[in-house]
């Protein structure tokens, strides 16, 4: 489609692609055009998508483990330190993570208001998960962000990862609660 690309800036340039995307194409070259750009937006759907699967997946197993945690030590007719030993191995938690999750509340960094999706997504998964921020991800949410209103995910994900933090908190809560009784 090289020959067909206009002379001009930048912004003439990808008016010109923007209207030959949406128009039907009668020209094979242009046909082929459409259809290589239509499944490169595609790929980049699904990494997109597959990105905020791995990373809220990621955040729902430390919740888990923390959930079972917590019933395990309910269940128990005695919960002590032997009870709390058993259950961290059957919660798959070794005991560093237990320190940091003990220490959550204290360390529990809020979100500014203004903050980016990007910006927030990174302090709640410091949060949640204890993992810093991989940089390489925001050309994930600069794309979500940026094609928001055909392909509207980033908003669903964001509101399911704060709501899945926000549990992850509540229950690790509760779990404090319950280790103060078995550290007197």
């Amino acid at each position: 489609i090289r020959r067909l690309l206009p002379a001009g800036s930048r912004k003439q340039l990808l008016d010109f692609l923007r209207e030959m995307l949406r128009q039907p194409a009668q020209d094979p070259d242009i046909k082929e055009f459409q259809t290589r750009v239509g499944h490169f937006v595609l790929g980049m759907t699904l990494e997109v998508g597959g990105t905020f699967q791995d990373e809220f997946d990621l955040a729902a197993a430390c919740k888990e483990k923390v959930g079972k945690l917590l019933a395990a030590l309910e269940k128990s007719p005695r919960p002590d330190t032997e009870a709390l030993d058993r259950a961290l191995f059957h919660a798959d938690l070794t005991v560093g993570e237990l320190r940091r999750i003990r220490s959550l509340e204290r360390k529990w960094k809020n979100v500014p208001d203004g903050a980016s999706p990007f910006a927030e997504f990174n302090i709640l998964k410091k949060n949640a998960t204890g993992r810093e921020h991989d940089p390489d991800q925001w050309l994930a949410f600069e794309l979500a962000g940026h094609y928001r209103e055909p392909f509207p995910f980033l908003g669903e994900f964001m509101e399911n990862y704060r709501r899945l933090a926000a549990d992850f908190r509540e229950a690790v809560r509760q779990l404090n609660q319950l280790l103060v009784f078995i550290e007197q």
